[in-house]
C-alpha cells in the first residue's frame, strides 16, 4: 500500500493488542441428571460451569463421599473465559431414601468456590404395594367407624 503523500514511501500500519488479565471465579453451576432412580441404578450426573478464568476444576461428593469424575472437558466460552463440564456416574445405593450429589466449582487463582446440589429420590420397589395397603386399610378402619355410627 503507497502513502497518498508521497507516493514512493509505503505507509507502515501500526497495531497494539491490549490483554486484559482477569481472574473470574465462575458465578455459577448448573447440574443435570435424573431426581429419581431405582435402587442399583447407574445413574450419570453432569456439572456445567458458567464462565471462569482461568478454567475452574470440579470435585465432586455423592452421598458424603468424595467421588472421581468420569470425564472432564474445558472449552472456550462465547464471551470469554472457559466452561468447564464433567461428569460422575455411580450406583444408587440400596440403603438411601435420598442421595445428595455435590459439584464443587474452583478456581485455583482464587479462594473462593461455588457449589451446586442435586438431589435424587430412591424409589424403592414395594413403597407402591405398601402405600396401596396402607390406603386399603385406612379406607376399610373408616368404612368399619361409619357403620359403628
Amino acid at each position: 500500500m503507497k502513502n497518498p503523500s508521497d507516493s514512493d514511501q509505503p505507509i507502515r500500519i501500526f497495531s497494539r493488542a491490549y490483554f486484559y488479565d482477569s481472574t473470574v471465579v465462575p458465578a455459577g453451576v448448573t447440574i443435570t441428571g435424573p431426581t429419581e432412580a431405582k435402587a442399583d441404578d447407574q445413574v450419570l450426573i453432569t456439572c456445567t460451569t458458567e464462565n471462569s478464568n482461568p478454567p475452574a476444576d470440579i470435585k465432586w461428593t455423592v452421598d458424603g463421599h468424595n467421588f472421581e469424575s468420569n470425564a472432564s472437558k474445558t472449552e472456550l466460552a462465547p464471551n470469554g473465559g472457559w466452561i468447564t463440564s464433567s461428569n460422575v456416574t455411580f450406583s444408587i445405593n440400596r440403603k438411601s431414601r435420598s442421595i445428595v450429589v455435590i459439584c464443587h466449582a474452583s478456581n485455583a487463582k482464587l479462594t473462593e468456590n461455588v457449589v451446586g446440589t442435586h438431589t435424587i429420590n430412591v424409589i424403592c420397589e414395594h413403597s407402591s404395594s405398601l402405600s396401596y395397603n396402607f390406603a386399603r386399610h385406612s379406607v376399610q378402619a373408616h368404612h368399619a367407624d361409619t357403620l359403628q355410627l
